[in-house]
């Protein structure tokens, strides 16, 4: 626990088949530090030794070119509970579902514009980014995820084969902000209250937070929520912009307890 880790460019962690666990503290740059034998579950960072995780860390990079789904996977599952995934500047090219993991933190970079982009012909099934706990078939709603400063490019002009919303979340108290989702087949931001197996959760996934995000030219609502069991209310929608959307700007299934204002709905 007391000795650090400096990670110096070239050098590489091989995992092989043993699991690393990191419980001093590491310090890296947004160079890549583990190779292709370290999967998801095969780094464990402890409470403490990092102070945010860089998909980079794990091969991902934002060239408008590489697939960096699997690295941003892995990096999310390393993520303590509480811990925090920041996506560098520029694209990050995705073929494969980005899992959301519940009382983490996924923001983009301080400086410049983090896109994440459907790679052609991907044709994501449901969305780019899920909710963990909605993959894994939990039948209670996720503690609460936030997400910031990302800019989610469904590119569904190369990706007509599949309904594919931007985020979807099957989550209480969670906050998404200052992020823009533009071009998906399916919805821009969804709330759900049912698994990935159509089950629905017990309990409730309330005070759900949209704010301060854009949501431009989707194929199906810029904002919606599900009411299978009716769990989802109590949220806020502001400051929003929604555009030239071929569903409904805002549509909720279940509306008790949620507070819509200052948005402009338009095209």
């Amino acid at each position: 626990d007391n000795i650090t880790l400096l990670h110096k460019s070239p050098g590489i962690i091989t995992c092989g088949t043993y699991t690393v666990t990191i419980s001093g503290t590491l310090e890296a740059g947004m160079s890549q530090v583990f190779d292709a034998t370290c999967g998801s579950g095969d780094v464990v960072f402890g409470a403490g030794s990092v102070s945010e995780v860089y998909p980079e860390w794990f091969g991902a990079k934002p060239d408008n070119s590489t697939d960096s789904g699997s690295a941003i996977n892995i990096a999310s599952n390393s993520l303590p509970t509480g811990g925090i995934l920041r996506l560098g500047g520029g694209t990050y090219i995705t073929s494969s579902q980005i899992q959301l993991l519940s009382g983490r933190t996924y923001l983009g970079s301080h400086d410049s514009l983090s896109i994440v982009k459907q790679e052609d012909s991907a044709n994501i099934a449901d969305a780019i980014f899920v909710a963990k706990d909605w993959a894994d078939d939990l039948t209670v709603a996720g503690n609460g995820i936030i997400i910031r400063d990302l800019f989610i490019d469904g590119n569904k002009a190369n990706n007509a084969s599949a309904t594919t919303d931007g985020i979807l979340l099957m989550n209480y108290r969670c906050l998404i902000e200052n992020v823009y989702v533009y071009q998906t087949t399916g919805d821009g931001i969804r709330f759900t209250d049912a698994n990935s197996a159509a089950v629905n959760i017990t309990g409730t996934a309330v005070e759900n937070k949209v704010k301060n995000c854009r949501i431009i030219q989707v194929d199906g609502d810029g904002i919606s929520n599900d009411a299978n069991v009716g769990a989802i209310t109590d949220g806020t929608i502001s400051g929003c912009t929604i555009g030239n959307v071929s569903g409904n700007g805002i549509s909720l299934a279940k509306s008790a307890g949620w507070k819509i204002v200052d948005n402009q709905v338009y095209g």
